[in-house]
């Protein structure tokens, strides 16, 4: 029996015939692919591959019947495949049906990767390595960001109960609360920030420089005096631009404020716990509350004077009010005024003077009293109101602190006064309250005691 020619088969040899390729959606070929050649036959190990199934082994035999079309070769000796057809387009390396290349007895393909293969695998691999160090470097980046927000966002606190708070947005201050200076002293916030402060006799700056930020009374309600975005929480006006230069003034950055709302009944209560350091916020100097706080300033001069309805011409001042329902805030010298020297009026009394607009826009109250400043700044905003009649009493703002910290208040008054004198307290005052009222009746002289 002759023996075909060794080596592999050539393409176009009409003596071999392929093997046909089977329907795409052939089932049960289709399983065979998914799940790999079939297992192997028991019993003793067998020369070349297993047979196809189908076929019976030859008793004796020292290796498999070929298939009818292919010759059979000597012992020790495997049968060739045919030719690698490669890959079908749009597939991964393998068979012509998507799976992974065998050869016709079930093992694996003597046939290497064409290289157009092997480098598009290469390629998914430096891809996909390029892709994971860029992953890595943004998580790193995000790190580093989100860790720098997190310091930023310890320098505030949160506020105690009846208290909103303002928590600061920038880097708390190096060095016990003296940063170096963020610009020229202006109403935009960048006060130059004074270096070398010590004022270790005072408790309540000592306090202040352990934390790194100060805490500071103020209304959240008043326009262009203390005003507060409730969507931003940025606060501004005339008392706010004056606490960021008294910060600047004590040494601590005014951009890591702490500010808290307070309402006018509860401030000597809050200065007298410590809740605040000071409290800045149209409060009125007087000798009643001489006697459990102490005040520097004053940084501000108004007058009681009253706030009504645009087409309301039946009050035209305190003489006018006998038989109407006039709103104040609760604690406030200007609701004492009312009470105690126009027993003829009725009194209504709210937390706070927002209220008071509210229920006078309403019809609820004839008139609101309270500072001719503040009275302007609701003006400007609600064209529905006017100020009427002149001011029938004199206001001193002061900047209220602890009881006894002579240290603080002398350094409070040192600051309102060197405002007064090198402009920047006419720069903060034409930014903020200049805009909605006339220029104050009264300039401001420091009062030491």
């Amino acid at each position: 029996m002759s023996h075909p020619p060794s080596g592999p088969p050539q393409d176009g040899d009409p003596s071999l015939p392929r093997i046909p390729a089977p329907p795409p959606d052939e089932p049960t070929r289709s399983a065979e692919r998914r799940s790999g050649p079939p297992p192997m036959p028991a019993g003793p190990p067998t020369v070349g591959p297993a047979p196809l199934p189908g076929t019976q082994q030859p008793a004796g035999a020292a290796g498999p019947v070929p298939p009818p079309g292919m010759a059979a070769q000597p012992p020790g000796e495997q049968p060739v495949p045919p030719p690698f057809p490669g890959p079908v387009a749009g597939a991964p390396y393998g068979g012509q049906y998507g799976g992974p290349y065998v050869g016709q007895y079930g093992a694996p393909s003597p046939h290497p990767a064409p290289p157009s293969s092997r480098g598009v695998q290469k390629s998914v691999v430096i891809a996909g390595s390029i892709a994971v160090a860029a992953v890595v470097a943004l998580v790193a980046t995000l790190i580093v960001v989100l860790g720098g927000d997190d310091k930023k966002d310890d320098a505030g606190s949160a506020a105690g109960p009846g208290a909103s708070s303002t928590a600061p947005k920038d880097a708390t201050p190096s060095g016990g609360g003296k940063p170096p200076s963020s610009g020229a002293p202006g109403p935009a916030g960048s006060y130059p920030v004074a270096q070398g402060v010590d004022l270790s006799a005072s408790p309540t700056w000592g306090r202040a420089e352990q934390r790194g930020h100060l805490i500071i009374g103020a209304k959240e309600d008043q326009p262009s005096l203390g005003i507060m975005d409730p969507a931003t929480k940025e606060r501004s006006g005339f008392d706010i631009e004056m606490a960021k230069m008294l910060s600047a003034a004590l040494g601590f950055d005014p951009k890591t404020i702490e500010f808290k709302t307070v309402a006018s009944a509860n401030r000597e209560a809050a200065l007298q716990r410590g809740d605040i350091d000071f409290y800045i916020g149209t409060y009125s100097i007087t000798e009643k509350r001489k006697e459990t706080v102490d005040f520097a300033g004053p940084y501000y001069v108004s007058g009681q004077s009253l706030l009504v309805k645009k087409n309301d011409t039946s009050i035209t001042g305190k003489d006018t009010i006998k038989g109407k329902k006039v709103c104040s805030a609760k604690g406030s010298t200007p609701a004492q005024k009312i009470k105690v020297e126009y027993p003829d009026s009725t009194l209504v009394e709210y937390d706070t003077y927002s209220q008071c607009v509210d229920s006078l826009l309403t019809g609820q109250v004839d008139a609101l009293t309270t500072d001719e400043s503040i009275l302007k700044g609701y003006a400007a905003r609600d064209p529905g109101l006017k100020v009427v009649g002149e001011p029938f009493t004199t206001e001193k703002y002061g900047i209220g602190l602890g009881k006894g910290d002579t240290a603080l208040r002398t350094a409070l008054n040192d600051a309102v006064d060197r405002a007064l004198k090198d402009g920047t307290w006419q720069q903060i005052y034409q930014a903020t309250l200049g805009k909605a009222a006339a220029p104050p009746p009264l300039t401001p002289v420091v009062e030491r005691y």
